[in-house]
């Protein structure tokens, strides 16, 4: 069964991947078991859900100010 996600949900997701993959990262700075390449793949990563989220807040935003002018 699929379903389509709605924005606040995608929203919440992309959330709880940013402080997984935050706490991840710190969790293997402390333990020093990875590369420093590794790192900077993983911080490139982290942007790139960071941007994720805020396009779904732009596009909320947008629908919302869309509702509005047609009410």
């Amino acid at each position: 069964m699929t379903e389509t996600l709605n924005l606040r949900t995608m929203r919440t997701i992309a959330e709880g991947e940013i402080q997984s993959l935050r706490d991840f990262i710190l969790l293997h700075r402390r333990k020093k078991t990875r590369g420093e390449a590794w790192f900077i793949q993983q911080e490139q990563i982290l942007q790139h859900r960071r941007q994720v989220v805020t396009l779904i807040d732009t596009e909320i935003t947008s629908r919302r100010e869309r509702e509005s002018e047609a009410a």
